[in-house]
């Protein structure tokens, strides 16, 4: 399935950061991912099944038993956290999110980076560390087999709806990254929906916009967002 044919359907799948082994360090540039089966689901099915207010969903999210029989795809979650350069192989489809700014790169199409960075004061310093994390970590390639692009740039989450088109409020917009395994890069934008225990019960696709990817060496030094 196509990224452009998510729109308007439900990814179900366990929620990613639930759980997660702890971070790499801060400044290091290494594999955090979880791979997981997903679910193509209609969103009257999902709301069919989200407990009421107050109810328990626990932590079993990819559901049985669809009339519609929806598809599974086999995707992996690369991480987010702040000062770090998150890593996962390209060997199946491999998203990522939110972004609010991050960069995710394809390495010569077999390896993945969510360079985390943050904003405000605070950042600045682990902002460089990480970047030049980066920057060492890609030294020495070919130029042009580093590719990099910002979903953010794609997704206006401000602009996206705040609920689904039954009128279910979304607990948070946000916009994702994803690479397909032939290293197409999508921009996706995503209206969360959350159970009675406060853990998604799944993700709505509201938009999904194929990428541009930059070169690195038209990003390093050159782009706003990466000075």
């Amino acid at each position: 399935m196509r990224p452009s044919e998510l729109v308007g359907k439900v990814l179900v799948g366990p929620n990613p950061y639930f759980g997660a082994p702890d971070a790499p360090n801060e400044g290091a540039v290494a594999d955090y991912f979880r791979d997981a089966t997903w679910t193509v689901a209609d969103l009257d099915e999902v709301m069919q099944r989200k407990p009421e207010p107050g109810l328990v969903m626990s932590t079993v999210y990819h559901i049985l038993g669809y009339s519609d029989a929806p598809v599974a795809h086999n995707l992996r979650f690369l991480l987010w956290q702040a000062g770090v350069a998150t890593t996962a192989t390209l060997w199946r489809p491999v998203i990522s999110g939110p972004f609010s700014g991050c960069w995710l790169f394809n390495i010569r199409d077999r390896q993945v980076v969510h360079v985390g960075t943050g904003s405000g004061a605070w950042a600045a310093g682990m902002n460089v560390a990480v970047k030049t994390a980066f920057r060492n970590h890609v030294r020495g390639l070919r130029p042009g087999t580093v590719m990099g692009f910002s979903p953010s740039e794609y997704v206006n989450v401000g602009t996206l709806p705040g609920s689904t088109p039954a009128g279910d409020d979304f607990t948070s917009k946000e916009a994702w990254g994803m690479y397909t395994t032939d290293g197409t890069p999508w921009a996706l934008g995503i209206g969360k929906i959350t159970g009675g225990d406060g853990q998604p019960i799944g993700y709505y696709v509201l938009e999904a916009r194929r990428a541009i990817a930059r070169t690195w060496e038209n990003i390093d030094g050159q782009h706003e967002d990466w000075l």
